[in-house]
């Protein structure tokens, strides 16, 4: 698990526009570990959706995300 919250944290040093504001890419959405799930915001951009979903997916295969 402390893999997947590295990669998350590194990814967070990127910012991102959403909505014409400039944001760091976890303010689009919401990760727990305990127990494991991953929520995105409406507005949150299809390409991050794939990048965070691609890191939870190398670490934890079998996990299923929702979107809200």
């Amino acid at each position: 698990m402390e893999m997947l919250v590295n990669e998350l944290e590194a990814l967070d040093k990127e910012w991102i526009p959403v909505d014409g504001v400039m944001l760091k890419p976890s303010q689009c959405y919401r990760f727990e570990t305990d127990p494991l799930h991953l929520m995105f915001n409406t507005n949150c951009p299809d390409e991050l959706k794939q990048k965070v979903e691609a890191i939870l997916h190398k670490h934890v295969p079998s996990h299923e995300s929702g979107s809200s």
